[in-house]
């Protein structure tokens, strides 16, 4: 399971104290370009010698000036000094993202390598990037893509991570075993006059990405079958993919919220996704508000105040509506939908569209039906129970428990 890292436990360098460390939270205030603070952690010699993956929320504040530079998360294998310098230097093996602010509200981010004579850099976002905005990053190093490994920075605008806002990737120059983790550090411009103001949030780690190549060799791994022979790679494939899908539709981790329009004496409004969990209504005065979820039989027989939407209810793709709306109210409604991933992986490199944290859970169920394809019931069995236990053990730490309207409350989705 993936690592949530604790940064009290972290070493800050920090003299004039820009960085408020908290076990899940940097909060930078303020800090000047010129100035040096940073956080590190000691994980041992070679410790980082595969493939991992990292998460990490991010978000520059809004008092951020233009041309602001600093480090959002780097790897080395010294930590004298902070990462502006290592990278100014380019004699030390590295790697880094970077963020720069081109101006008061924009930015991008960009990944950068040490290879020990010089630094390779990335062009970086093509989207921009707003200041204020929370983004959540999956960095992922990939060993098995390109000579060397590639590095690769996925974008999400929401914190399950479904909803990609670009990936970017870096082809790196030499193989690196790394000791240090940066979750943070001064960006040293040196013009004197800039200051950077943001958050780095929870950070977790993992060992292993969940990229579709990576699982095919984990579950190999596991089964004692390092080359194909009785299972081929496009069977464990489908487990896989049945395995994600089988998960998602459990658990409803995949989760977005659409916009819909309430249509006068229309009581229908069509949804895409597998489900629709909650639905929130927007009147036209006042504060927002869930609807009611009721059973088609109650239609035409709820006590209903007033003639605004205050009930509805799932028929196959569409919601209905109760009262039947008397006019139009243009993007009044806010559907919360579980979806399926939009696609089967088949690309090497992909990694899945369901939450990180229930990403293990892909191995475990793929290995079930595997053990079923040998004929071992029992070791299918036993796989099939840690999958069970795991799922119920994430689904309770990491989903957000979304009111279905019997309660009139408000809740923050997706942070």
């Amino acid at each position: 399971m993936s690592s949530r890292q604790d940064f009290t436990a972290w070493t800050e360098t920090d003299a004039s104290a820009r960085i408020t460390v908290a076990a899940e939270s940097l909060v930078v205030a303020a800090l000047a370009d010129e100035e040096t603070a940073y956080v590190t952690k000691d994980f041992g010699a070679d410790y980082f010698a595969a493939d991992f993956e990292v998460t990490i929320p991010f978000k520059a504040s809004t008092g951020t000036t233009a041309t602001d530079l600093v480090y959002i998360w780097a790897m080395a294998n010294q930590v004298s000094q902070s990462m502006a310098t290592a990278i100014t230097a380019g004699t030390q093996k590295l790697l880094a993202v970077s963020f720069l602010a081109n101006s008061t509200t924009q930015g991008g981010l960009t990944l950068r390598e040490g290879d020990g004579t010089n630094v390779d850099t990335q062009a970086g976002t093509t989207t921009i990037l707003t200041v204020g905005t929370q983004y959540y990053l999956r960095i992922c190093r990939d060993e098995s893509v390109t000579t060397f490994g590639t590095l690769y920075c996925y974008i999400y605008s929401n914190a399950a991570m479904t909803d990609l806002v670009e990936v970017i990737s870096l082809v790196l120059d030499i193989k690196t075993d790394f000791r240090y983790m940066y979750a943070f550090s001064d960006g040293g411009l040196l013009t004197g006059a800039q200051l950077f103001s943001g958050t780095v949030g929870a950070m977790t780690l993992d060992q292993h990405p969940y990229t579709l190549e990576g699982m095919v060799g984990q579950l190999r791994t596991l089964l004692d079958e390092v080359t194909a022979s009785y299972f081929t790679d496009p069977q464990l494939k489908l487990y896989i993919n049945h395995a994600i899908r089988d998960i998602a539709s459990i658990t409803g981790c995949i989760r977005h919220i659409d916009t819909a329009t309430v249509t006068n004496a229309t009581r229908t409004v069509a949804f895409t996704g597998y489900k629709c969990h909650a639905v929130e209504y927007t009147p036209l005065s006042g504060s927002p508000y869930y609807l009611i979820k009721i059973s088609p039989v109650q239609v035409s027989h709820v006590n209903a105040n007033g003639v605004e939407p205050q009930f509805w209810y799932e028929f196959g793709s569409n919601i209905g509506i109760e009262p039947l709306p008397t006019a139009t109210y243009a993007s009044s409604l806010k559907l919360y939908i579980e979806d399926f991933a939009s696609a089967d992986m088949s690309v090497d490199t992909e990694i899945p569209q369901i939450l990180p944290a229930f990403q293990p859970l892909i191995i475990p169920k793929a290995l079930q039906q595997a053990f079923i394809q040998d004929n071992k019931m029992a070791a299918a069995q036993q796989m099939f129970s840690i999958y069970r236990n795991e799922m119920l053990y994430t689904m309770q730490d990491q989903l957000q428990n979304i009111p279905d309207g019997t309660l009139d409350l408000r809740f923050m989705y997706g942070v």
